[in-house]
């Protein structure tokens, strides 16, 4: 099973049972996604550029930093509890505008999550 928060952009993901959540509905709907995992076997994939969106030729941060941590703690919660096994993220610094900007996103993203981050550490 896939859950799938997109932009709609990009190769779609090849599985059987696809569910798709509106970028929207996401943070009120996270917690209830998160419920219907299956417990300590589920990886979560984030890529930065998800909170981007192209302005002309530059790309801004989409969502507010509020809206990041209203989506994020129910994920930071379940990977806390073991419900979650393996979180990864993926910086993306050409759609997210550049380096700066991707590394200071997944700095907020982390900082939220309670995940250890530094840019030595890439």
């Amino acid at each position: 099973m896939c859950y799938f928060l997109t932009h709609e952009e990009g190769d779609k993901p090849r599985f059987e049972k696809l569910i798709k959540c509106n970028i929207w509905d996401a943070p009120d709907n996270m917690q209830r996604l998160l419920s219907e995992i299956e417990k300590g076997n589920f990886i979560f994939n984030l890529d930065i550029d998800y909170f981007f969106t192209r302005c002309g030729s530059t790309e801004i941060q989409m969502f507010s930093d509020d809206y990041l941590e209203y989506l994020l703690s129910p994920i930071s919660a379940e990977y806390k509890k073991g419900n979650i096994s393996v979180i990864t993220i993926s910086l993306s610094p050409e759609c997210s505008g550049e380096w700066e900007k991707a590394i200071t996103t997944c700095d907020k993203v982390c900082k939220i999550m309670d995940i250890p981050f530094n840019v030595e550490m890439i």
